[in-house]
């Protein structure tokens, strides 16, 4: 009896001890590399099998997270693995799960064309295989585009909307399983527009009319400033000199020309009463008066 006792204790014992990993987390990878990190429960000797059917022992002598490195990977590769826990050379049922490694950059971006507006881009599919996708980035915009959309080695983008005259940085990844490149740099610039080359030459051109319609103007304005000052002067009152013969202004018509015997004044006064005329003057000048000539005239009267 204690010797089945004994053969039940040497079997239950190690599958009693025998702790299950549940969940494995990547925590760094590379287009190489792969590190997982999982918790450990007991201190157990565990063993990484790949899908390969390549095995690895990792001794764990303490409780707590575990970090193991896988190395020697494809870039770009989707592997399974299956993690056991051993104790006493017995293993448990295994904790499956996949990993992927960071797939390589294109080698070169091509720029096929361009113009104001656009840039047409081209690259060869990474190692020729439809099965990468690509993320295009330039500022804060990306671009998802499908490896197998098109089902051959090379692969055309035209990127659009973009501004005249503007240089873009962009980057390129490659995309497999949601896992990103490190990414592939390059600039490429867009042409001038013709559209605003033609602005700019309208705008001159209307500045320069502009410009000499104002001169123009300023040309005209000085010339009847000149004009106007000239008329002026000219107008100002003349000072009379004592020997020029003071003009008065009397009415023709003003006293009654009825029993006067001079025809003449009489027929043009009817022909102011006939055109309403009013007011109607003459100048009558007045020469100056040689006050010894008159005193001389009465002497003699």
């Amino acid at each position: 009896m204690w010797r089945v006792l004994l053969i039940l204790f040497a079997f239950v014992v190690p599958i009693w001890n025998l702790t299950e990993v549940h969940n494995v987390d990547v925590v760094e990878r590379s287009e190489t590399e792969l590190t997982l990190q999982w918790f450990s429960k007991s201190s157990n000797l565990y063993i990484l099998r790949d899908s390969y059917g390549r095995e690895n022992n990792i001794s764990d002598p303490y409780q707590g997270l575990v970090r193991h490195t896988v190395s020697s990977l494809s870039p770009g590769t989707k592997y399974t693995f299956t993690l056991y826990s051993v104790f006493e050379d017995v293993r448990s049922s295994g904790y499956s799960f996949s990993a992927v490694t960071t797939p390589l950059n294109v080698d070169r971006v091509i720029v096929s064309h361009r113009d104001d507006t656009s840039i047409a881009l081209f690259w060869f599919h990474v190692n020729n295989d439809p099965k990468y996708d690509y993320i295009l980035r330039y500022g804060d915009i990306e671009t998802f585009i499908s490896g197998y959309y098109e089902q051959r080695p090379l692969l055309i983008y035209t990127v659009s909307s973009l501004f005249p005259e503007m240089t873009y940085t962009f980057t390129l990844y490659t995309v497999f399983e949601d896992v990103r490149s490190s990414g592939y740099h390059f600039s490429a610039t867009t042409l001038s527009s013709v559209f605003g080359l033609y602005c700019v030459i309208a705008i001159s051109v209307l500045g320069a009319l502009f410009i000499i319609f104002l001169s123009v103007c300023l040309g005209f304005f000085c010339h009847f400033m000149k004009l106007g000052l000239r008329r002026s002067f000219s107008e100002e009152p003349r000072k009379v000199s004592n020997d020029q013969p003071t003009v008065i202004y009397v009415n023709a018509c003003s006293h009654n020309t009825q029993g006067s015997n001079n025809s003449s004044l009489q027929s043009e006064c009817k022909e102011i009463e006939t055109n309403n005329l009013e007011n109607h003057q003459y100048e009558i000048p007045i020469m100056p008066v040689n006050t010894a000539d008159m005193s001389l005239s009465q002497s003699l009267v």
